[in-house]
């Protein structure tokens, strides 16, 4: 029994101890911390945008027809945007989300937090 806990000790000296390894945890933390507290406030604004899109062109779709003009269209386009937004996010993993953004979208970016925070804020709406 002493001897595992030997190793045990010895394990953890290694890991967190040793070369202050804890700091790098506990900076990890924080940032996790900061993407969850950035990504829902993000996510919570853009669900409640696209819930009142849909919503008001659900409710309101024939009113704004029979008026027609500038304000059916908008809203029309609109809803189409939120669907074509909701089926994408809905269809593509998050892993992947995370890769397009930090690959491709915001590829000359240095600061891979803030490409994390809006990756899953966009993916918090869903």
């Amino acid at each position: 029994m002493a001897e595992w806990f030997a190793d045990l000790k010895a394990e953890f000296v290694l890991n967190f101890v040793k070369d202050d390894r804890w700091k790098w945890l506990y900076e990890g933390f924080m940032n996790t911390l900061k993407i969850t507290f950035f990504a829902l406030i993000l996510g919570v604004v853009i669900g409640v945008l696209i819930a009142t899109i849909r919503s008001t062109y659900d409710k309101n779709r024939e009113s704004l027809k029979k008026r027609g003009g500038i304000s059916y269209f908008l809203m029309w386009l609109l809803n189409l945007v939120s669907n074509i937004y909701l089926t994408v996010i809905r269809g593509t993993p998050v892993v992947v989300q995370l890769l397009i953004m930090y690959f491709i979208i915001f590829a000359s970016w240095t600061d891979g937090t803030m490409v994390a925070i809006i990756a899953f804020g966009i993916n918090c709406t869903v």
